[in-house]
């Protein structure tokens, strides 16, 4: 049968019984028209052209995505434009896994143009840049798009909050570097710019911020009486600390550690015992298999979700937390050594879960090993997790039901 580049109901009869092979040359055949405008709306073809994308993302048809999306965007730029954010959003995983930075900076440039249209997708990338310890990247987009994605009438109110705490961090970060070759920090000048991003423009912040960065935790007993007195000053300590500690010893920046440490504490204050106002670290970090299960489970599980990257960071983030609690002395060996063994016990089923799409979450092994974790296993661990992406799927011949073979990716 011929297609039709004019008459929607024929082209879509021709594509509703095509097999998904047949599908993906139907496409590539399509955006190689000048196609009106009344038969790009009618036929919906925008939604035909993501269920594509889905369908080789989720297949692992790496080659046959890219050389799709770039004869989409030379051909009919505007409808590239108007779905870019399914479209780019792949690439820059793509190209994060590969270490490609250039390649990455040139995928997030139409969500630097348009974040408000593409924010869920942006939210999601912002993560893994920061993941993948690409912090500039991560900065500039958070620079450029923070007054309109904070101007958006499209967006609920608050919107830009993340964006402005990942500038704040990198500020934070930059005066560490400083402090840490002996020499002065520009406090006056963060704070200045801090305000720019709505945080409070005061000295009383600055002052404890050059505390935590300065001056090293005593943990121990006097630690414990502290943090049942006031945790939340303690917790505030803390995440300076382990971003310090992540630097010195892992080689990681603070942003990349403040996500860790943000997702892991969301966890543990989400929990019961937590609620309490004084309680003792060592009841306050210990958890069971069955509370990070669920907890995990919620965030990566369905059709829908966006927060698999979150949920791969909180699993193989925790050891490094807690090998910093255990140093410290801030818990015993007892809790450290259950949690250690529940995250053990829970990596396994996500991995079997993400079988084909570990790569996407590769960032893990940017990261130095955990001391709990020996280096040949996290090398194993790193292999299969990069192999991954060979695992792909071709297109079938056979023709099937249009919506049964598409999952999104």
């Amino acid at each position: 049968m011929v297609l039709s580049f004019t008459d929607p109901d024929k082209w879509y009869e021709e594509y509703e019984s095509a097999s998904p092979k047949r599908r993906y040359e139907i496409i590539m055949e399509t955006i190689e028209q000048p196609l009106s405008r009344k038969f790009i709306d009618e036929l919906d073809l925008g939604m035909c052209l993501v269920e594509l994308r889905d369908e080789l993302v989720s297949n692992n048809l790496v080659e046959e995505a890219i050389d799709f999306f770039d004869k989409l965007r030379a051909k009919q730029p505007d409808l590239y434009r108007e779905d870019f954010h399914y479209f780019d959003n792949f690439l820059v995983e793509y190209y994060l896994f590969k270490d490609e930075p250039e390649k990455v900076a040139e995928s997030l440039s139409r969500f630097m143009e348009d974040p408000v249209q593409g924010i869920d997708q942006m939210k999601v990338l912002l993560d893994e840049l920061r993941f993948y310890g690409y912090t500039d990247l991560a900065v500039e987009l958070c620079r450029k798009t923070y007054a309109p994605v904070k101007s958006s009438p499209k967006l609920i109110e608050g919107a830009e909050w993340d964006l402005a705490d990942i500038v704040f961090v990198d500020l934070v970060d930059k005066a560490y570097q400083q402090i840490r070759v002996g020499k002065a920090a520009n406090w006056k000048k963060l704070i200045s710019q801090t305000a720019e991003y709505d945080f409070a423009d005061s000295e009383e912040m600055a002052d404890e911020i050059r505390v935590y960065l300065t001056e090293e935790i005593e943990g121990g007993s006097q630690f414990v009486t502290q943090f049942k007195r006031d945790r939340e000053e303690r917790l505030n300590a803390l995440s300076w600390e382990f971003s310090k500690y992540m630097f010195e010893q892992k080689d990681v920046g603070f942003i990349c550690s403040d996500g860790i440490w943000g997702e892991v504490l969301e966890f543990l204050e989400g929990r019961k015992p937590s609620r309490r106002k004084s309680v003792a670290p060592n009841i306050y970090f210990g958890f069971s298999d069955a509370e990070l299960d669920w907890y995990l489970g919620e965030m990566i599980s369905g059709f829908m979700s966006m927060q698999q990257a979150k949920g791969v960071a909180l699993l193989w983030g925790i050891p490094y937390i807690y090998d910093l609690l255990l140093s410290k002395e801030i818990i015993t060996d007892s809790v450290y050594q259950e949690v250690i063994k529940s995250v053990a016990s829970l990596k396994h089923p996500l991995i079997q879960a993400f079988q084909n799409s570990l790569w996407q979450y590769d960032f893990v092994h940017r990261w130095r090993p955990p001391d709990s974790v020996p280096r040949e296993d996290f090398a194993a661990e790193s292999k299969e997790f990069a192999e991954s992406i060979k695992v792909k799927t071709p297109l079938s011949n056979q023709p099937t039901k249009r919506g049964m073979d598409f999952f999104g990716g």
